[in-house]
């Protein structure tokens, strides 16, 4: 069995881990990754995509979800799902001093355009085997 990649982050976003699950396998259709957010950071900034679903669950400690006006938190054993195509814009936040765990899972349509909802931006991704290409627009 392939070693699972481990990605450290640091950045504007604030700081945190993503194991990139599906890419072990080489997986073409379906995304998963495990999330770690240190306190205070963002997991992504705000955004909707257009043809793929995206789907949360919290494993540990809570995270804080903004989805459109509404912020939640998701404790441990809670859900949150994204539709393809609906508008609304979410980010997940680690607003505790807990270290947060939860898998993210989405579908991979081949060409997805994901837009940051708060500045209209869009990046399109296009995924070819393992390996995932953004390119953002203003």
């Amino acid at each position: 069995m392939p070693h699972v990649e481990v990605e450290d982050g640091d950045d504007d976003l604030g700081r945190g881990q993503t194991a990139l699950l599906s890419n072990t396998g080489g997986l073409t259709q379906s995304g998963a990754i495990i999330k770690t957010l240190w306190s205070g950071a963002a997991a992504s900034k705000n955004h909707w995509h257009r043809s793929e679903d995206e789907l949360v669950h919290t494993f540990e400690g809570g995270v804080t979800l903004v989805e459109g006006e509404v912020v939640t938190l998701l404790n441990v054993g809670q859900t949150a799902c994204f539709k393809a195509g609906t508008p609304v814009g979410h980010h997940l936040e680690n607003c505790a001093k807990s270290l947060p765990r939860y898998p993210v899972m989405r579908t991979r349509s081949g060409g997805d355009v994901m837009t940051r909802a708060n500045t209209a931006e869009t990046v399109t991704i296009k995924t070819s085997g393992k390996y995932i290409t953004m390119a953002l627009a203003k």
